[in-house]
């Protein structure tokens, strides 16, 4: 089976801004979001300009402004990011 992401058309994302690919949204943007994606074949997705694909992502920190670092293993698909390491969780894989 290929693997599959979640993606949006990029008119649902017109009156978002975006830096660097990243934005920090409202209820009402992630609800517009949330009931416009869809799923479809990652290698569709990678070369398709009029979607965007989403990317959840959490950055969780506690009482004391300390981040969480995680560790990317290789068992993860992406080859480029084994051993890297991030401030966050974030992500959907439907294979």
């Amino acid at each position: 089976m290929k693997e599959k992401v979640w993606v949006v058309d990029n008119e649902v994302l017109e009156d978002i801004e975006f830096y660097n690919g990243f934005t920090i949204v409202e209820q009402n943007i992630l609800e517009k979001i949330f009931n416009n994606a869809y799923f479809i074949d990652r290698e569709l997705a990678e070369t398709d300009e009029s979607k965007k694909q989403i990317i959840p992502y959490v950055v969780i920190k506690n009482e004391n402004n300390e981040i969480l670092v995680v560790q990317r293993t290789k068992n993860q698909t992406e080859k480029r990011l084994h051993n890297l390491y991030s401030v966050g969780i974030g992500g959907i894989l439907i294979q």
